[in-house]
């Protein structure tokens, strides 16, 4: 404001200077006069006002002043020169309507857009940038208090609403430090004012080392809940009247070692027994980590997992004993064999095992006996008698498959003769009849004798040699010797039941 005093009052000067001088017009150079119409007379109004007006002037614009310092003389001034006044504040370039300004630092005369004036009644937009009026004020305080004596609760409709009821109930409990009045009084929970100073000064504060002085302390606050103690130097779980123990869980249990102890962990036996226990100790050194899994199930009557305590004494280390498996005894573990009189550890053995049998430490399993000597079954078909010479036919003689053989499969086939042939091979197939008249070759390379009374040189077919109940296995010489025909010829033919 006081800005543009200074430059009205500037202003007022430079109309001022024509009219004090006088009307006659001087030309530079001196000597000549005369009248000059464009001049501005000190005596005469409305000549400035009729000079064109610049609306938004800037700093370079100029004035005509005469300079106080220098006798008066005429000199010319820029407007962005002019010395501001002393007091002067300024604002910012924009602000917003009706907010609240602010100063923008000490002392330095200037004013920042400021704080916004709030009509909010409910406080919501919790900010520290926005001052409420009296109005929204009051709206929220009353809102948040009650008349003595009425239903209207405190913080209705919230997520902590208090009756008038129970404030007053509360009020009524309240008592002065130090006077013997009770918490409570005549209540189910009735705490003297000694107890409540008592419990006040025993506090302590969460997560430091200052503790409570008790001895145990219970969990949940309905003293009903589990209870915690230190007892002779161990951590306890106990029961709400601190006469029994309380059941522990925990996703993870860990023993704390020490540079002397490994981890540690015992269970001991009936407390009326006596003070011996069973206990699982960690080695002094593991090279990995070990995790003993239980089975899922136990077999019955407990016959295989239970637990041992060695002869020799537990200083020596705890055993434990699988049955009659296996015994581990200070981390070595022994298997025990099973005999014919007690359980254990036995091998299985394997079909070729099974076909040699001269040893009783393995146990046979029911494959291991099918694909052993030991479950193929013989058969034997005499086709042509001894003393008669063989000859190249389909023979009558036949086995006819029973019940017990079905799906078993032809596995191999031999010849005999009683004499042997002379000059060139007689050959031998197998026929397998399905029903009336469905026959295939078991053969697809068939046994060829030579210079030989017994041969099993054949080539199965494996897609014919499964045999069904009721099929038919019936002997084929397709060729015989050249020179002499053998005599006599029986077939063998062996069958085997399949894996499964």
């Amino acid at each position: 404001m006081k800005r543009t005093l200074t430059l009205i009052t500037l202003l007022l000067l430079v109309i001022a200077i024509p009219f004090l001088m006088a009307a006659t017009t001087h030309y530079p150079g001196g000597g000549a006069t005369g009248t000059d119409s464009y001049a501005i007379h000190d005596q005469t109004s409305g000549e400035i006002n009729a000079v064109a007006e610049k609306e938004s002037p800037v700093g370079n614009d100029l004035l005509i002043i005469e300079d106080s310092a220098d006798t008066n003389k005429k000199k010319k001034v820029k407007i962005g020169n002019l010395p501001a006044a002393t007091g002067d504040v300024t604002g910012p370039a924009t602000n917003t309507d009706a907010y609240i300004p602010q100063w923008d630092g000490a002392d330095a005369k200037k004013l920042k857009n400021g704080v916004e004036l709030s009509t909010d009644t409910t406080m919501a937009g919790n900010s520290d940038t926005a001052v409420p009026t009296e109005k929204a004020s009051k709206t929220y305080v009353d809102g948040k208090i009650h008349v003595q004596g009425t239903e209207t609760g405190l913080d209705t409709g919230g997520t902590h609403p208090v009756t008038a009821e129970e404030a007053e109930s509360a009020y009524d409990a309240m008592h002065t430090q130090g006077t013997d009045q009770y918490l409570d009084e005549g209540g189910e929970n009735e705490v003297a004012a000694y107890d409540a100073k008592d419990a006040v000064d025993k506090k302590h504060a969460q997560n430091t080392d200052t503790g409570t002085t008790a001895s145990s302390w219970l969990i949940d606050s309905d003293n009903t809940g589990a209870r915690v103690k230190y007892y002779s130097g161990a951590l306890q779980a106990r029961n709400a009247a601190d006469d029994d123990y309380v059941d522990f869980y925990a996703k993870t249990f860990r023993t704390a070692p020490s540079s002397t102890q490994a981890g540690f962990y015992k269970m001991k036996e009936l407390s009326g027994n006596g003070e011996n226990f069973l206990a699982w100790q960690a080695p002094d050194a593991i090279t990995a980590n070990v995790t003993h899994i239980y089975p899922n199930t136990l077999p019955s009557a407990n016959s295989w997992y239970g637990w041992g305590v060695p002869s020799v004494g537990v200083s020596t280390g705890v055993v434990m004993k699988f049955g009659n498996l296996f015994t581990v005894t200070a981390g070595e573990v022994t298997h025990n064999a099973a005999t014919d009189a007690a359980k254990g550890i036995v091998e299985l053995a394997t079909p070729a095992e099974t076909t040699t049998g001269q040893d009783d430490t393995r146990a046979a399993t029911p494959d291991g006996i099918r694909g052993s000597t030991y479950g193929i079954n013989p058969i034997s078909i005499n086709a042509v008698p001894i003393g008669t010479a063989v000859e190249a036919k389909t023979y009558e003689m036949f086995w006819g498959c029973p019940a017990i053989y079905n799906g078993w499969k032809i596995i191999n086939i031999s010849a005999f003769v009683d004499t042997k042939g002379v000059t060139g091979t007689t050959n031998v197939d197998i026929i397998k009849t399905t029903g009336a008249s469905t026959s295939v070759d078991v053969c697809s390379t068939p046994i060829t004798l030579g210079d030989e009374e017994y041969i099993s040189d054949e080539t199965i077919n494996t897609s014919n040699n499964t045999l069904a109940t009721g099929d038919r296995l019936t002997v084929k010489v397709e060729a015989i010797h050249s020179g002499t025909a053998p005599d006599g010829l029986t077939i063998c033919i062996e069958i085997q039941k399949p894996e499964a």
